[in-house]
């Protein structure tokens, strides 16, 4: 037997006309805007931050307990509009540079030969994407208090079109996964 979830829905004139107060953890979907909020229990609708799988920009969130993504989280900070589909920050390096936490989610590309360093600045499950653009490889190091695992312990891109990730799977412990080679 197939299992169906659906969320509450309704144009955003609708909900902010019922002005309802979602139950604690109940998603409810405006079918004209494409956006969500997730219910406290205790806010009405025209109070609830939107949320989602990234969030909405600009609300400043109410403290909650699903606070990983910022739809409301303590800090209020959301992130960029999203869904499914998202669009990455590309940064490109021709010199060595030391992984930062605003590096989350973005895409870095290599002008020249360079080394990443991966300082412990991610959290669990935050991720950084790599390509080497050109015949130059990427080469990563593990920084102070870092073990950097990869597949064969290779540190660095195999070739001209080579894509790469770090991931923090627990404070201070990452991987290197993509296309590495020598």
């Amino acid at each position: 037997m197939a299992v169906r979830f659906q969320f509450r829905r309704g144009t955003a004139a609708q909900w902010t006309a019922a002005n309802p107060t979602l139950a604690e953890g109940e998603l409810a979907y405006e079918t004209d805007t494409a956006k969500i909020k997730v219910g406290d229990g205790t806010t009405a609708w025209t109070s609830l931050a939107y949320g989602g799988i990234k969030g909405d920009t600009g609300d400043a969130g109410a403290a909650g307990a699903n606070g990983a993504n910022g739809a409301d989280g303590a800090d209020g900070a959301d992130g960029a509009d999203g869904g499914f589909d998202s669009t990455q920050t590309i940064a490109d390096k021709s010199s060595n540079y030391s992984l930062l936490a605003g590096d989350v989610g973005k895409l870095i590309t290599n002008s020249a030969a360079v080394t990443i360093t991966v300082d412990n600045v991610l959290t669990a499950g935050q991720q950084v994407d790599f390509l080497q653009t050109n015949a130059s490889q990427i080469t990563f190091a593990a920084g102070s208090g870092v073990t950097l695992n990869s597949k064969d312990s290779k540190l660095k891109t195999a070739a001209q079109g080579s894509p790469a990730s770090v991931k923090c799977v627990s404070s201070g412990v990452y991987w290197l996964i993509g296309d590495l080679g020598a």
